[in-house]
């Protein structure tokens, strides 16, 4: 194959990068007289360096050639092997019509991983690269390295999956290490324009959507404070309508038994709202007791979750006393008040 200047064979290059169904052996275009500085510090000095454009799989990316290793023991170049020219040919003529000198793995050169069983092995009999790769890791073009890891070991007894430097291991073999080619250029990056370009309706409509979305939650947390309105409204007007009463568990009682232990009143309204409760007798009857207050007892209370509250109202001290003593039947009132709501009953305290 005559070299090809890389802007030539960038251009071929963005051709084939297709699904890996279209793609599915690597082809490799190789210009010899791509120009790099060697010398940092002398920028006006350039230089020839043979670079790889390697096709496979739907992939695409560009190798420095760096590491010295010259073809054929590089990625099999399928453009060179027709088919049918495959069909008529042995391995042997694939390796040395088809090899290149891109190299994406590093290797070690050991006659128990170069001969055509081993690097057939690793490849499951359809041959991509005319080598055995040792390192660890992949080189990012869907090789996995589980395919070669066994058959590293199985014929060296080297286990990279173990090993800290490939390099030392290869030389403990007797090999010789070669590391694998510079990547110039990623998939990712050559790919980059026409993955933008693909997917540039699909971001717009992403966009489009996230507003929507964004919109969406907006008008929904507007109808949610609409709705806790509501419901606060709704809960104001049932707990006005709740009517508030209260009740003794009896409508009679005898005036030591009240000044004894008092009596419980039974009290519903409004959940939650607080209560206060007073036995009381009235004003006359209080002065004819010789009571400062008409005010017997009193006591307060939180109506519960079902709106109810039991109170008990026990009379203390001079009122106690007097109640002991009454001569003639006394009517008493228990009042319950909350907020603007009163209920109220009455009881008869007899001698």
């Amino acid at each position: 194959m005559k070299p090809i200047r890389l802007a030539c064979a960038l251009t071929a290059a963005a051709a084939l990068a297709v699904p890996a169904a279209a793609a599915a052996h690597p082809s490799v275009y190789t210009d010899e007289h791509a120009r790099f500085i060697p010398d940092p510090a002398d920028p006006n000095v350039l230089a020839d360096q043979t670079r790889h454009v390697v096709t496979n799989h739907g992939f695409t990316f560009v190798l420095r050639e760096t590491n010295g290793l010259a073809g054929p023991k590089g990625v099999i170049d399928f453009s060179r092997l027709p088919g049918a020219y495959r069909e008529t040919r042995p391995f042997s003529t694939w390796q040395t019509e088809g090899g290149t000198g891109a190299q994406p793995h590093a290797t070690c050169q050991v006659a128990e991983l170069e001969t055509e069983d081993a690097i057939k092995d690793w490849q499951e009999g359809d041959p991509f690269y005319n080598y055995v790769p040792f390192q660890t890791g992949s080189a990012g073009l869907e090789d996995d390295p589980a395919t070669w890891l066994p058959v590293v070991k199985a014929r060296t007894g080297v286990d990279l999956a173990t090993v800290a430097d490939p390099a030392a291991a290869c030389a403990g073999i007797g090999g010789t290490y070669t590391p694998a080619d510079a990547m110039q250029t990623t998939t990712a990056a050559l790919n980059s324009g026409f993955l933008e370009h693909e997917t540039a309706p699909l971001t717009a409509e992403i966009g489009a959507l996230k507003g929507a979305v964004a919109a969406a939650d907006r008008a929904k947390a507007a109808v949610q404070a609409a709705l806790d309105l509501a419901q606060a409204e709704i809960a104001r007007l049932t707990a006005a309508a709740v009517p508030m009463t209260v009740a003794l568990p009896t409508a009679t009682t005898t005036g030591k038994r009240l000044a004894k232990g008092g009596t419980e009143a039974t009290v519903t309204g409004p959940a939650g709202q607080p209560v206060t409760v007073r036995l009381a007798v009235s004003a006359r009857r209080a002065r004819k007791l010789g009571l400062a207050s008409a005010t017997l007892a009193s006591a307060r209370a939180a109506l519960g979750a079902d709106g109810r509250a039991v109170v008990r109202l026990a009379p203390k001290g001079r009122a106690a006393r007097r109640l002991k003593r009454i001569e003639r039947a006394v009517t008493v009132t228990v009042s319950a008040r909350s907020g603007d709501r009163t209920a109220a009953t009455t009881a008869t305290v007899t001698r």
